[in-house]
């Protein structure tokens, strides 16, 4: 089947033909194939982004573990995403500054929260794999957060 060489329309079908996975993972042969060919004609960083975002999604659930990881390391990291940068380049000031500053730190503090539910029980993560954090120590931080966050 061929798609248009248009890279937003192509991430809108393979993003619907898969939905959550769970949903549709017949479809899941043919969104990976549509996602890989977004990279290859695609330069919009934005477009390619999340392309490669949801393709390492898609490998992982196909048991595609070496391609998810190979696919996770183009991403761009912390230290280059917009909200890290922006947030600390002087560009924005005053009321701005802070409204976006306070928009990060809900962001980031979301983003801890998720990797911290792995350290709350030892069901993922065996106590070993935790060290140093222990699964009190993980409650403790998380509480902190949701006091900041509150």
């Amino acid at each position: 089947m061929q798609y248009p060489a248009e890279p937003g329309i192509m991430y809108q079908l393979a993003w619907n033909l898969t939905g959550t996975i769970k949903e549709h993972p017949q479809n899941l042969p043919e969104a990976v194939g549509i996602y890989e060919k977004i990279l290859e004609i695609c330069d919009e960083p934005q477009i390619r982004i999340k392309a490669l975002r949801d393709l390492m999604y898609r490998y992982s659930t196909s048991g595609d573990e070496k391609k998810a990881l190979e696919t996770a390391g183009m991403l761009p990291d912390f230290e280059n995403c917009r909200e890290y940068n922006l947030g600390r380049s002087n560009l924005l000031s005053h009321r701005e500054l802070a409204e976006y500053l306070q928009k990060n730190i809900r962001l980031y503090g979301s983003a801890m929260k998720e990797c911290l539910e792995y350290f709350l029980d030892d069901s993922i993560l065996s106590e070993a794999d935790m060290y140093p954090y222990t699964i009190d120590a993980a409650k403790h931080k998380m509480d902190l957060l949701n006091q900041i966050l509150a």
